[in-house]
């Protein structure tokens, strides 16, 4: 074969293949990027956090933190949701370190519907103190609405709080003002202060001005 026709063949036989290469070649990097794109985009997407539901029963308080959740007395926590045990009762077991604490619970994730001492609407909040750290569990009633609390020890945790009662009388020339019989008297209890949690107490007391 004549050398210039087989030089001629070859190179159009190496014009033809690059042809074929080149749409594989320049197609790689479009697939290649969109899949980085794709995952980018999931990576970036939001996920959206559990919302407490309309039927949902939270326990709220001053011992919400020492539960896992963000702040105190937060309705919309999703960490403090007590579970139903099927038996018309919701429950939540959590550990708590000594000290005084208030709660109450709520429904729905808003003070809407709110539940305290006796199982009251809007009723006031129950006290809890605890002289050691404890295993707590609290106990919902779906019927009552009224929340109680156990934990091991409960029974004479609760002799040695009683005996342990305190009675603090407020005393000075204001005494007599308030109906003590004399000033200055600290045996008079017609002064002695309300207990209002964690260790604070009150005597609301109106006086005249001299």
């Amino acid at each position: 074969m004549d050398r210039k026709k087989i030089l001629s063949r070859a190179i159009g036989m190496s014009l033809t293949f690059g042809l074929l290469a080149v749409p594989f070649a320049t197609s790689m990097p479009d697939v290649v990027c969109s899949a980085a794109e794709a995952a980018a985009v999931q990576e970036s997407a939001p996920i959206k956090a559990a919302a407490v539901q309309k039927t949902d029963v939270v326990l709220v308080g001053s011992l919400q933190d020492e539960l896992g959740a963000a702040k105190e007395w937060d309705p919309a926590d999703t960490k403090t949701i007590m579970k139903s045990d099927g038996a018309g009762h919701h429950v939540l077991t959590g550990h708590l370190p000594k000290g005084n604490y208030d709660f109450k619970v709520v429904v729905g994730g808003s003070w809407d519907v709110n539940y305290g001492a006796n199982g009251e609407a809007n009723g006031k909040n129950i006290a809890l103190r605890l002289l050691k750290d404890h295993d707590v569990t609290f106990t919902y009633d779906d019927a009552t609405h009224a929340v109680t609390y156990d934990y091991a020890g409960k029974d004479a945790e609760e002799k040695a709080l009683a005996a342990e009662g305190r009675s603090i009388v407020l005393t000075g020339t204001v005494q007599s003002k308030a109906g003590a019989a004399k000033d200055w008297d600290p045996s008079d209890t017609t002064t002695r202060m309300k207990a209002i949690g964690h260790d604070f107490y009150s005597y609301k007391l109106k006086l005249r001005s001299c």
